[in-house]
């Protein structure tokens, strides 16, 4: 029998970014995870967004992450829609994803278009390389149980041995079909029934001669009998085809590669795949001891690029709790907090990816079939309106970085009446409302303001502000505190605390400096009329 403090079951994105947050707290864990290998044929998510690059970079990894990169932020921003590569151009959209070379004031990383794979194996080797991080591959979690004093669970090995492992915590990262969600008695309902799409990996030299239009990173194609992308995964010759609603699932893999061409083609395929996007939610994020996150705790279509990022966001919430827990400083009230600040989350992003899926209008596909080449009277309305409903499936800050904890009881002087979905899912404003994402400001040394936040809380306050009452509370608590003193006077007109994930905890002219932290740290509850 083996121990560990945090059991991971699930070695995919979110398993290793939760082993890894946990390790840059100094906790350590074990992952199991049945493949000992990823499949770079099936490239599965394809971009990691500016809010998941800002977690990476604070854990060291955003700089391996772009090497890894086939395509690099500077090669391309673009996303075209068209009736078919080598038809008309529909509308064309920039800057898709926040993605671009250039240094840009509102966030500390811009996103990155990587493949799953390629992001899964800077991922391995970072676990495989951190003393903390117990990562073993080839092995399958056969069953999970808990008391009150921790959780058990058995494995297979590659042997075909059955090893049983004792833990603090458990965790199911492990997917759509999750054993640990089952083991805690946790439903999820089968979701929303959605039509079957087939994506095909292949190689195809050339094809950028087939077009008159300018190079891009995406191809959304839009016509009266096929709704489908082109997605490159380097800038030469290697591509990501899907067709949506392919109603005969075995359709030959050329045959679909075709329609989203739209002339004949010999490509070599690599690998194809069936699948229907789901929309669901767990009935609970925990149970007891164990908690689930990513896919095991929700999925949703991938329409905008958000399901994977979520559960990144899942790991790093999760993570900074359970290592405040293990650590000896968070509260009772901490890990139970994790359920209302991500589930509405979950919900949100659900709700706007299920609206990019539904975002060409039967009108459009209508006028297409009658104007294939958009040459007649409806053509710009027909254009206008594929601009309009597509520009957030390429432009999401506002849902990507201005999403709040409105409902967290963690969090202390918000407006307890203000909605955790942002007005604008597109647009992105700063908020400084506790629960929300710490506006960012490069600093004049060239490092960003998040560079500065620490393993526990980080207290920004004005110049010359007092922070006696705060250091002194952390240290009786066995508390992390960083405190940085009058940075910017924009940035600092008011002291805050903001959490290692970005998340600003409280924010007010002044506050019981003891009393603030054990509310953000879970050890009380808020009252009713509490705004310190």
């Amino acid at each position: 029998m083996t121990r560990t403090p945090v059991l991971i079951v699930g070695g995919g994105p979110v398993g290793l970014t939760l082993a890894l947050e946990l390790a840059w707290h100094g906790v350590a864990s074990t992952v199991l995870e049945r493949r000992t290998e990823v499949d770079p044929l099936r490239p599965r998510a394809k971009t990691t967004n500016v809010r998941s690059m800002e977690h990476f970079r604070r854990l060291g990894l955003a700089p391996a992450i772009r090497a890894a990169a086939p395509l690099k932020p500077d090669w391309n921003q673009r996303a075209t829609v068209c009736t078919s590569f080598n038809g008309v151009e529909i509308a064309t959209f920039a800057n898709i994803f926040a993605i671009g070379p250039d240094r840009d004031d509102r966030f500390a990383e811009g996103g990155q278009q990587i493949t799953q794979p390629l992001l899964e194996d800077v991922l391995r080797e970072a676990a495989s390389a951190n003393p903390l991080v117990t990562f073993l591959v080839g092995v399958t979690a056969t069953s999970v149980s808990q008391d009150a004093g921790g959780v058990s669970a058995t494995y297979d090995d590659a042997s075909g041995n059955s090893i049983l492992i004792d833990a603090d915590y458990a965790v199911g990262a492990d997917g759509a079909g999750s054993i640990t969600r089952r083991a805690a008695d946790i439903e999820m309902d089968h979701g929303m029934q959605l039509p079957t799409n087939v994506s095909v990996t292949f190689r195809l030299p050339g094809l950028d001669a087939h077009t008159t239009f300018p190079t891009a990173l995406h191809y959304w194609v839009v016509n009266a009998t096929t709704q489908g992308v082109l997605i490159r995964l380097d800038p030469t010759e290697t591509y990501s085809g899907t067709v949506a609603g392919v109603s005969d699932p075995d359709t030959d893999p050329q045959a679909l590669i075709e329609r989203l061409t739209g002339f004949g083609v010999e490509a070599e395929i690599l690998a194809t795949d069936v699948w229907a996007a789901r929309i669901t939610v767990a009935d609970r994020y925990s149970h007891g001891r164990i908690f689930l996150a990513g896919d095991a705790a929700h999925q949703n279509p991938p329409w905008g690029g958000h399901g994977f990022n979520t559960g990144i966001g899942d790991a790093v919430n999760l993570g900074w709790k359970l290592a405040a827990t293990l650590n000896g400083w968070g509260g009772e009230h901490l890990l139970p907090s994790y359920e209302p600040e991500r589930r509405p989350i979950a919900e949100q992003t659900i709700a706007v990816a299920a609206g990019n899926m539904r975002a060409i209008s039967q009108t459009v596909l209508d006028g297409l079939t009658g104007d294939s080449e958009l040459s007649g009277p409806n053509a710009g309305a027909i254009r206008e309106e594929v601009r309009a409903a597509k520009d957030s499936e390429f432009h999401s800050l506002g849902l990507v970085l201005g999403y709040r904890y409105d409902d967290s009881p963690i969090t202390v002087g918000g407006d307890a009446s203000a909605s955790a979905e942002p007005a604008d899912s597109v647009n992105y404003s700063p908020s400084w409302t506790p629960g929300g994402r710490m506006p960012h400001r490069w600093l004049s040394d060239g490092s960003s303001v998040y560079d500065l936040l620490g393993s526990g809380f980080t207290l920004f306050t004005p110049l010359g502000t007092d922070a006696s009452g705060f250091v002194d509370a952390a240290s009786a608590r066995g508390v992390p505190l960083a405190v940085h003193d009058g940075l910017d006077p924009e940035l600092v007109p008011l002291p805050f605390l903001v959490r290692s994930d970005g998340h600003i905890a409280w924010r007010a002219a002044d506050g019981d400096p003891g009393r603030v932290l054990d509310l953000v740290r879970g050890s009380v509850l808020p009252t009713e009329t509490e705004n310190l």
